[in-house]
């Protein structure tokens, strides 16, 4: 657990304390706010869509209608980072519970998927690419078998709108075809591999492609310039969560 501290305190010898607080800084960077740049697709980017909706809304209200604002700001409380620490805590007891038990390799790796997958949800200013914390470990469990069913669908839904949301961080022109090919093909094999989705989630699955390929159109292929040009990363991050 030291060494890996040791080549960021010998970069500056002289001062090794402020090498120790520029570290803990970027690992717990509370100054940053609530949410990324970008908008993971968590519970907070629906709470902060929320906020704005209803500042709106509050906003274009009679100064003397109860709860008309005119100020910038948090219309709902702001969560701090002490509230969301608490609440990834207490969600993730249950697979800490499950992990303790030692009951089978499979429930452990259960265990790691939905911790990390609530880490991702209730973390305080998460990243978009830390959904891969959640699926890397789940290709452990996908197989192409009726038994494994669940785990594969819950693969497949994962990929699809946590690799969607990753559609932001390569936003130059020229990676375009390569990211909308990647992602297609990437999920057809999943798809001919693991033999999924199972044909009673069909009507779903169609839904699904079509909010998928609504997502898509509006996020590369529709201009958007001004004040209204994060509407597009707004509602990818919006889609991918709900």
């Amino acid at each position: 657990l030291i060494l890996p501290w040791i080549p960021f305190v010998m970069a500056d010898p002289s001062n090794p304390k402020q090498q120790l607080l520029q570290i803990v800084s970027r690992l717990f960077p509370f100054g940053r706010g609530l949410v990324h740049d970008y908008w993971a697709a968590n519970v907070w980017a629906v709470y902060s869509f929320a906020n704005r909706i209803l500042r709106a809304v509050a906003t274009r209200l009679p100064p003397n209608f109860p709860g008309a604002v005119h100020v910038a700001g948090w219309y709902l409380p702001e969560p701090s980072p002490l509230l969301c620490a608490i609440l990834l805590f207490v969600t993730i007891i249950p697979g800490l519970q499950v992990s303790s038990a030692r009951l089978t390799n499979v429930k452990l790796m259960e265990a790691v998927v939905y911790v990390s997958f609530c880490s991702f949800m209730l973390s305080y200013h998460v990243h978009e690419k830390a959904i891969l914390t959640t699926l890397v470990p789940l290709t452990v469990l996908v197989e192409p078998s009726k038994k494994a069913e669940v785990h594969n669908l819950l693969f497949w839904h994962l990929s699809i709108w946590g690799l969607l949301g990753l559609f932001p961080l390569l936003f130059r022109p020229i990676e375009l075809t390569l990211k909308i090919c990647s992602y297609v093909g990437y999920l057809g094999l999943a798809s001919v591999l693991l033999k999924t989705p199972p044909k009673w989630t069909y009507e779903i699955e169609n839904i699904t492609f079509c909010m998928v390929a609504a997502t898509i159109f509006l996020l590369e292929f529709t201009p958007v310039m001004g004040k209204w040009e994060f509407f597009p990363l707004m509602i990818t991050s919006i889609v991918c969560a709900l």
